[in-house]
């Protein structure tokens, strides 16, 4: 495309054409990495992201999830719809609080969760591009705190609000403002986990949850 400018935009469509999907993303993060590799070493985080996929992986299968990729303590999934990576997520967050509680306070699981929805260019199972896709990312890595199951805008607008509670809220993340919709679910993490590396700048929530 950059050889042959003037046919940018053929080749656009031709890309779209044998590339172009419409998928829901799921990007779940682990919190707690700085604590605990201070605490007892980078060997035991290392286990404890083991464990936490062999506890989630089963559940976003379940719920018809596709693992595009496993990088360090993130998990990249595929769903045909943001309602089976709810499902996904809410079953997995509920598995990982029953396995907290046979660990010690210092080996609990703590996973955050971003979802988005939209076209996505997949060119190949790994290799995948697109704004939801980058949306997600920054949800589920920087965003969202342990127990957390963030959706964007257009993930939650593919939802049945009288299925799927929701609440607005709004984080500034290297100076871009993102809109997203927290599920409101039973889950409640054991303790809340302060995110290692990028902090948010400006976290708000609206006090009541979405309507329509």
């Amino acid at each position: 495309m950059l050889l042959e400018p003037h046919r940018r935009v053929e080749l656009t469509d031709e890309l779209h054409a044998v590339a172009l999907q419409t998928r829901a993303v799921l990007v779940l993060d682990m919190c707690g990495f700085t604590r605990v590799t201070r605490q007892l070493g980078i060997v035991a985080f290392l286990l404890m992201i083991r464990r936490m996929r062999r506890i989630c992986e089963p559940c976003f299968a379940a719920h018809g999830g596709t693992l595009l990729r496993a990088e360090a303590d993130n998990l990249f999934y595929f769903f045909d719809s943001p309602a089976a990576a709810v499902a996904g997520s809410q079953a997995a967050l509920a598995e990982v609080a029953r396995a907290n509680t046979d660990a010690s306070a210092e080996e609990h699981l703590c996973c955050a969760i971003g979802i988005g929805y939209g076209q996505v260019l997949c060119l190949s199972e790994e290799n995948v591009h697109g704004e939801e896709v980058n949306v997600a990312f920054k949800l589920g890595e920087d965003v969202a705190q342990a127990g957390q199951i963030l959706l964007t805008e257009s993930a939650r607008a593919a939802l049945d609000p009288a299925a799927v509670s929701t609440r607005r809220g709004s984080a500034v993340v290297s100076g871009l403002e993102l809109t997203f919709h927290e599920v409101i679910h039973d889950f409640h993490p054991s303790a809340k986990q302060d995110r290692s590396g990028l902090q948010p700048e400006l976290i708000n929530y609206s006090a009541e949850a979405d309507t329509d």
